[in-house]
C-alpha cells in the first residue's frame, strides 16, 4: 500500500472525524473502531470526491460500500487511479 496515498487517505478521514485524532492504520475500521456515522461517511465521500476528481464517476453505493476501513479505501482510489490511466 502506498503510504503517502495512506497518509491522504488518514487525513481525510481525521478531517471527517472532526476530532484530530489518526487512525491507528490501515485496518482501523470507519464504524467500529473510529464511530463513524452515516453523516460522517457522506463528508468523507464529498471529501474524497473533492480531492481524487476520478471518484466522480464511482457510483456513491460503491463508493460507501468499499469504505470499510482505511486499508480499504486507499485500494478503491488507488484501483479507481488506475482504471483511468489506463
Amino acid at each position: 500500500m502506498s503510504e503517502l496515498l495512506l497518509d491522504r487517505v488518514t487525513d481525510d478521514v481525521v478531517a471527517a472525524l472532526e476530532t484530530g485524532r489518526p487512525p491507528t492504520g490501515g485496518d482501523s475500521r470507519l464504524y467500529e473502531d473510529l464511530g463513524f456515522d452515516s453523516l460522517m461517511l457522506m463528508d468523507l465521500a464529498q471529501r474524497l470526491r473533492d480531492r481524487h476528481p476520478a471518484l466522480g464517476d464511482v457510483p456513491l453505493h460503491d463508493m460507501v460500500s468499499g469504505m470499510a476501513d482505511v486499508g480499504a479505501l486507499t485500494d478503491l482510489l488507488r484501483t479507481t487511479a488506475r482504471e483511468n490511466t489506463a
